[in-house]
């Protein structure tokens, strides 16, 4: 598919410089605060087993480890990006979200920051249905329509890679129609949104 090969360049032509590039002002300052926000969400919270979709370089996989208890199955389109971490109780696979058949059933299934770079929405939401068991839950970030986007859309326009945005209203009624219910929402850092879904 195109689009799966387009992402998958363009994600390994900036995995070498990624974690610099995202260290460097201002997006330091936001991730920072991403971070700290996902941190005190899962504070409190346990899995057995985690499935990532779309980690990157890696940055809330660490953290998804230390609330796993079994493992967590990082999965990314960009070998290169995979590359860049490592951590005890992972399992890094190379493949991308449309192309991925679980192996197993999960009780997380966790992205920030993919679905934006999908064709549809949908094969996600379908892709996290049949990931999960009974009672699993679905952890999504999402970059909204708005102003404050328009940087994040910027940096990676530069790359000559467009990202896709999607409202509240857009997302909640797909995510219905693959049998989601939605538990929790809200704002997440400068310009993300937070949703957490259960299987109906």
């Amino acid at each position: 598919m195109l689009q799966v090969e387009q992402t998958k360049k363009y994600f390994d032509s900036i995995a070498k410089d990624y974690l610099r590039a995202t260290a460097s002002f201002p997006w330091n300052i936001i991730r920072k605060k991403e971070f700290r926000q996902m941190q005190v969400i899962l504070a409190d919270q346990a899995f057995q087993n985690t499935l990532e979709l779309g980690c990157g370089a890696g940055f809330y996989t660490g953290l998804l480890s230390e609330c796993t208890e079994e493992k967590v199955t990082a999965i990314d389109i960009s070998l290169k990006m995979l590359e860049q971490f490592s951590y005890k109780n992972v399992e890094k696979v190379n493949s991308a979200i449309e192309e991925f058949t679980p192996p197993r059933e999960f009780d997380l299934v966790f992205s920030v920051g993919s679905i934006e770079f999908l064709d549809s929405p949908k094969k996600f939401f379908k892709l996290a249905k049949e990931s999960l068991g009974k009672n699993g839950t679905l952890i999504i970030v999402v970059p909204h329509k708005g102003f404050l986007t328009r940087s994040y859309q910027l940096f990676h326009l530069i790359g000559k890679r467009e990202i896709k945005l999607y409202s509240r209203d857009e997302l909640l009624s797909i995510a219905a129609e693959h049998q989601f219910s939605l538990a929790e929402s809200h704002p997440f850092a400068p310009f993300n949104h937070y949703y957490q879904f259960k299987i109906k």
